[in-house]
């Protein structure tokens, strides 16, 4: 009983000193957090308050609705990901959305996610900067304000003409594969935010 008692708490002491990583002589844990890369630097340039007008394209045929509003960007977790806040309109005509962009090296590629107050489910996109660094082209899938319930393929591209300004432009892929518009933001940055 002894001998079975004591080969217990070795046994025991040898896991707990292998598995505990601080606190029991083996020094302080080491994670490797990734860090920020020059992809993610072109986060950074987003980083800020910008005044937007935006045209909401709600029926196909018919002018788009105009909204004007701010999007505020602020750079999160060490630097990796774009925390985006958007909000057009008024408390009567409204549109809100969150958004996380940020770029994974494992696929070189940037990717994020966006829900907004028009929908429950979570919109996803992925795609790539190009070389000159004026055009973000991004596709995925999320819902489809048109139709309830319904899951559908989407585009943005993202273009940035100087310092100061960009747009974006949003559109769905209909059944045929054609491009229906839905949301065209122009952008103008106002300040820097914390």
């Amino acid at each position: 009983m002894k001998v079975a008692l004591f080969a217990t708490l070795a046994v025991a002491s040898l896991a707990l000193g292998f598995a505990a990583p601080q606190g029991f002589g083996l020094g302080s844990p080491s994670i490797n957090w990734p860090k920020p890369s020059e992809q993610h630097a072109f986060l950074g340039t987003l980083e800020g308050l910008w005044e937007v007008d935006a045209l909401l394209h709600i029926n196909p045929g018919q002018p788009p609705m105009k909204l004007s509003g701010t999007e505020t960007v602020r750079l999160a977790c060490n630097g990796l990901w774009a925390q985006v806040e958007l909000e057009l309109g008024d408390k009567q005509i409204g549109f809100s959305s969150r958004d996380l962009l940020g770029f994974d090296p494992q696929f070189a590629r940037y990717n994020g996610v966006t829900v907004n107050g028009g929908s429950m489910t979570v919109a996803k996109y992925e795609g790539k900067l190009s070389t000159d660094g004026k055009t973000l082209a991004l596709s995925g899938e999320g819902p489809d304000p048109r139709f309830k319930d319904r899951i559908a393929k989407l585009e943005q591209v993202w273009t940035f003409p100087k310092k100061g300004e960009r747009t974006a432009k949003f559109e769905f892929l209909n059944e045929e594969g054609g491009k229906v518009p839905w949301l065209e933001l122009t952008y103008k940055f106002k300040k820097k935010v914390k």
